[in-house]
């Protein structure tokens, strides 16, 4: 149940790692040391100088680091053109080329998607940040990546919650709920999901709600109540504090691809 107790939840979670992103530390350092060997200088020294600077506070293990240069160079996508100065200097190869372009189409769109999503609700939060920005649906694949990373219960209380109190006295329906959440942000949880949490609304007397036809029972009609609109608040602010962490965590990530934009892509 979404019981007071509860609301700061997010607040306590523990950090965002790069696994929960779809995208491990391995995978990164492929495509960033695979790009860099045909736009850098080469230097893999240079590339973990540089990715440290990107991604601060999330642990990037040297050795962990330099073992992938040397799987790289196994597999024949980075080619070693000598030493300089003591220091290895490689050079991408065509099946390089080709490993991190495939890295890109497959990490960076979802990322990118997934930050915008979070800038949105940071903006109908806050109404800052200038223009509301374009919607971006992420792909059905990649919703269940989404919700890995937010606390999904909070963002369909907050919605709910939100859309009965503007409804002033007009009944909210779910099933309008769960469209609009794909229409403003370009995500949807799973229904059934979706109708569960509403239903522990009701139950926790947040929101309060009755049939449109007794003998059908195929909608329910729901209306905010005193409790729903005391708590309100508190939901914003842990949706708020999520989105942001989302927001800032992904979108450093989405940097290191930005920064290094694939050339087959554009």
């Amino acid at each position: 149940m979404l019981q007071h107790d509860s609301i700061d939840v997010v607040k306590a979670a523990p950090p965002l790692n790069l696994t929960k992103l779809g995208i491990n530390h391995r995978q990164l350092f492929r495509y960033v040391l695979l790009w860099e060997a045909e736009h850098g200088t080469g230097y893999p020294i240079d590339v973990y100088d540089a990715l440290k600077g990107e991604l601060v506070g999330k642990g990037i293990s040297q050795s962990h680091f330099y073992r992938t240069v040397a799987d790289l160079e196994l597999r024949g996508y980075l080619s070693l053109l000598g030493y300089v100065d003591g220091k290895k200097k490689y050079t991408v190869t065509n099946a390089g080329r080709e490993q991190y372009q495939a890295i890109y189409q497959e990490s960076f769109d979802p990322l990118f998607r997934v930050r915008n999503i979070a800038q949105l609700f940071i903006h109908d939060i806050t109404g800052m940040g200038g223009a509301r920005g374009n919607v971006m649906p992420l792909e059905k694949k990649d919703r269940r990546f989404f919700g890995s990373l937010a606390n999904v219960r909070h963002l369909i209380a907050y919605t709910m919650l939100k859309e009965t109190i503007h409804a002033k006295e007009e009944p909210v329906i779910t099933k309008d709920v769960w469209r609009l959440l794909d229409e403003k942000y370009g995500w949807k949880p799973a229904y059934g999901y979706m109708y569960d949490v509403v239903r522990e609304l009701e139950t926790d007397s947040w929101i309060y709600g009755e049939w449109d036809d007794e003998r059908k029972r195929s909608r329910r009609l729901y209306w905010i109540n005193d409790r729903g609109r005391a708590i309100f608040p508190q939901i914003e602010e842990s949706v708020l504090f999520s989105m942001r962490q989302i927001r800032d965590f992904v979108g450093s990530v989405v940097a290191v691809f930005e920064n290094r934009p694939s050339i087959a892509l554009k």
